[in-house]
């Protein structure tokens, strides 16, 4: 009996050392998991305090676009983990979401990004394709208004980001000299108005019978008027650029800045002018880029006018014909300069004369970022450059092969 006693004695003690060790494993592994893991996202659920979104294409007979949400524009594009949009697709964003717009399929794209992942969804889709608008430029007023413009068809149609709905279609008055038209024209918001420097393009040389002088429409939104302005003293343009309380119109970087040296200096495609608060050209102010740089036949890219300083990119090369007018590019020297636009002073800037172009990008907080493009005859990389002060840059992210396209701020 006390054997059979000391055996059930025996088996009970094991049992409760077995129970009293899994008791503890149990209680361990609660406080550990209670604890903090450096390595875990931190904040309400893992949420990314910072996303921005950004655009780029490959290089190549078929050029493809992708679109990638991140938190760190210091980083290089993985084509990988962004999403491949195709051809012909131009990209926005307006508060939290990337929009992207199709010329093929007249649609309007709206993206969510999620805060935890950063992985990109469509949120929804507009079409357009009813409108009669061909075109992708879109100007975004606010997150409830945005108009998709096409001049050439005279056509603006106006549509809710948020609700992704079509307000109404403007027919306005078409862009005259339509075949001339070029697709570089963009929107710009210019208090409370949207203007649109128009760019011509050049289809053949060498007599100059058709007017094309400078010309800038100006939309209103509130009454859904659009008109032009004229002035025979330019020629087109390829941006606006605001400084201060002045807004300049500046030379056209990819089609008109070839006019100087085939077509004659009248009317004159280096010309710089400014406009009024209501966007009407300002009749008592002109620079004419000559004056500083008598030796330029190319004006490749416009970067930002900053204290009446416009930065851009030349060349003082001879061109050749007209007909290798683009494939010369690539074999062309480039300068950056900083021209004073009130003495016609020009000073060497602070940009690698290796570029063969520098855009403006994006404006974020503040801060400046640039496009820049090394070219050569078959391809061309890109670097995204960061103003650190008025002639200090730093390149952040580099893309071989191909190039940003569009940079923006999501939260």
């Amino acid at each position: 009996m006390n054997t059979l006693k000391s055996k059930n004695n025996l088996k009970t003690t094991i049992q409760w050392n077995w129970m009293t060790i899994l008791f503890i494993g149990i209680l361990t592994c609660g406080i550990t998991s209670c604890e903090k893991n450096d390595n875990e996202p931190t904040g309400d659920g893992g949420e990314k305090e910072t996303a921005y979104v950004r655009s780029f294409e490959t290089y190549g007979l078929t050029n493809i676009k992708y679109l990638e949400a991140t938190e760190d524009l210091a980083t290089n594009p993985d084509l990988s983990q962004a999403v491949e949009l195709g051809q012909n697709i131009s990209v926005y964003s307006v508060g939290e979401y990337p929009m992207t717009v199709s010329s093929d399929a007249k649609t309007i794209t709206k993206w969510s990004v999620d805060k935890t992942t950063l992985k990109l969804s469509v949120a929804g889709i507009l079409s357009y394709a009813s409108t009669g608008a061909t075109s992708t430029d879109v100007v975004f007023v606010s997150e409830t208004a945005a108009f998709i413009n096409d001049l050439a068809e005279g056509v603006i149609v106006e549509f809710n980001p948020t609700t992704m709905e079509i307000v109404t279609t403007h027919n306005v008055t078409p862009v005259a000299h339509p075949d001339n038209f070029s697709f570089y024209t963009v929107g710009n918001l210019y208090n409370g108005k949207v203007l649109f420097p128009i760019q011509w393009s050049v289809v053949s040389c060498c007599n100059y019978s058709t007017p094309l002088y400078g010309t800038v429409g100006i939309f209103d939104p509130a009454t859904g008027i659009l008109t032009y302005d004229t002035d025979n003293r330019a020629i087109g343009f390829g941006g606006i650029f605001i400084d201060g309380d002045n807004a300049y119109v500046v030379p056209a970087n990819s089609q008109n800045n070839w006019m100087k040296e085939f077509f004659g200096a009248s009317p004159n495609p280096f010309t710089v002018l400014k406009l009024n608060s209501d966007g009407t050209f300002n009749d008592s102010y002109i620079s004419d880029l000559s004056d500083g740089l008598p030796d330029a036949t190319l004006i490749r890219s416009s970067s930002f006018v900053y204290q009446n300083k416009y930065v851009f990119l030349y060349s003082d090369d001879e061109i050749g014909t007209f007909d290798n007018r683009y494939s010369a590019r690539g074999a062309m020297k480039f300068n950056s300069v900083s021209y004073d636009l009130t003495t016609n002073e020009a000073q060497p800037f602070a940009f690698d004369d290796g570029y063969n172009q520098v855009y403006l990008t994006a404006t974020i907080d503040g801060v400046n970022y640039f496009r820049a493009l090394r070219l050569s005859a078959d391809n061309y990389d890109t670097d995204i450059l960061v103003q650190n002060s008025l002639e200090d840059y730093s390149v952040i992210s580099t893309m071989k092969t191909g190039g940003f396209a569009y940079l923006g701020k999501l939260w």
